[in-house]
């Protein structure tokens, strides 16, 4: 990273799209402030002040010309690659789509459904369901594996 940035990450606990950032700043190997809005207040009083809004994740660079505020995870994750990845691709938890392998397989269970046997074809239905689901909800999910 370059030594001119300084880089915080505005977030919380719990919040999916804060871990989609954070696991990107793991792969990249960088060194991040992390500043929990809802364990200090003056973090949030900041936030709101500098954005207008209390959302998180938002990633705060400053350099030599100022600070520079970015807000929503895909495009943090967008900045971090293209400014600090040297040609490094988002790994799975920190792509900009990390529902799509849930739906890819949640599409898969779906057309096998029609081949199996009548007394398991609901449970691939529900099994198509569940992963669909757990797909779109993968940064907060696959923090535990």
């Amino acid at each position: 990273m370059d030594n001119a940035d300084h880089l915080s990450l505005y977030r919380f606990d719990g919040c999916p799209w804060c871990d989609r950032v954070r696991a990107a700043i793991s792969d990249l190997g960088l060194d991040v402030k992390e500043r929990d809005i809802r364990s200090h207040s003056q973090y949030a009083q900041d936030l709101r002040t500098a954005m207008g809004k209390g959302t998180v994740p938002v990633l705060r660079i400053d350099s030599a010309e100022g600070s520079e505020w970015i807000s929503e995870s895909a495009d943090i994750v967008r900045y971090l690659y293209a400014q600090y990845g040297g040609g490094k691709k988002p790994a799975f938890l920190a792509s900009n789509q990390p529902q799509r392998l849930g739906t890819i397989i949640a599409i898969s269970l779906l057309v096998i459904s029609l081949f199996v046997p009548d007394e398991i074809r609901l449970w691939t239905l529900v099994a198509a369901a569940g992963v669909w689901l757990l797909g779109n909800r993968a940064p907060h999910f696959w923090k535990w594996l």
